[in-house]
């Protein structure tokens, strides 16, 4: 199955009704095309459809041929599983969080950085945003032994901020060789959109084998902001930075690790003041579980 296809799964919307018209026709490569119904039932079977034939009368169905039968799907057979509030307590009080490597810091946030969930970083330029991400990555990286997690993690850098030379200096710091914490961070970078989406869809087929505990996009939004300029694009540039966040939430659900995105801010004029604000709207606000602004200390 193919990366996109895993992400599509489960934002598939229910369809019902379909008219012959409107039926896919699925043709297995073995088959000629309408030679065999029987690859398009397994599969409505396999994803759990009900279907019926193309036509009305039960007995003209058995005369019909192959090239005739046409799918006509009627209903979605839906699992819908439930947990209660104690057993959602039980799991938050066992959930394993990512620390920062500041106690304060750590304190702010409840215990560190949260699984199955979107944490979002927002501020100015050298507010710190990337070292937050690449002290992150070095604390799961890190063996058990010495505080860490002993995951792997998946960088997507859209800026070009990704240095390696830091988290070098982070690991001897803690008196740690580096090399086997580098090989634990893979680093994308994504120079548009369309490759930054493409990326967290092949991470729904890397995350099954292999343990990953922290994704980063650094910067969420910098390649939406290129690309979409003006009034005219907004509204398609929000439809696809939805998806993307949607496609975060989903990541971070399914497979439990921690999505962390840094996102760039805009000035407003309030007043006599300028105020920054993260970019991104409502659609990223909502899709985010924690929001935390950095700015740089005027101390």
């Amino acid at each position: 199955m193919s990366s996109g296809n895993l992400f599509d799964k489960y934002i598939k919307k229910t369809e019902k009704n379909l008219s012959p018209e409107q039926a896919p026709m699925i043709e297995s490569e073995e088959a000629e095309p309408h030679d065999d119904y029987t690859p398009y039932e397994n599969l409505l079977d396999d994803l759990g459809y009900t279907e019926t034939l193309g036509t009305d009368n039960a007995q003209d169905r058995g005369n019909e041929s192959p090239s005739h039968r046409l799918p006509v799907i009627r209903e979605v057979k839906t699992i819908v599983e439930f947990d209660t509030a104690a057993e959602i307590l039980a799991t938050r009080k066992n959930m394993s969080k990512i620390h920062t490597g500041s106690k304060a810091f750590d304190a702010i946030l409840g215990g560190g950085i949260e699984t199955n969930c979107i944490t979002e970083f927002y501020g100015s330029f050298t507010s710190g945003k990337t070292q937050l991400c690449l002290q992150l990555a070095t604390n799961v990286a890190l063996p058990e032994s010495v505080g860490g997690m002993g995951g792997e993690v998946i960088y997507i850098d859209t800026e070009g901020s990704f240095r390696p030379e830091r988290i070098i200096q982070i690991c001897k710091s803690l008196k740690v060789e580096p090399k086997p914490i580098l090989d634990q961070i893979s680093v994308g970078r994504a120079h548009t959109s369309d490759i930054q989406l493409q990326m967290i869809d092949n991470i729904f087929e890397i995350a099954q084998n292999r343990n990953i505990k922290l994704v980063i996009v650094d910067s969420l939004t910098s390649t939406f902001r290129a690309e979409y300029i003006g009034k005219a694009n907004l509204l398609e540039r929000q439809q696809k930075l939805n998806r993307h966040v949607r496609q975060l939430s989903l990541l971070a659900d399914q497979f439990n690790l921690s999505v962390v995105a840094t996102n760039q801010v805009i000035a407003v004029l309030d007043g006599f003041e300028n105020k920054v604000i993260p970019v991104g709207g409502n659609i990223v606000a909502h899709g985010s579980t924690h929001r935390i602004q950095l700015s740089k200390s005027t101390l």
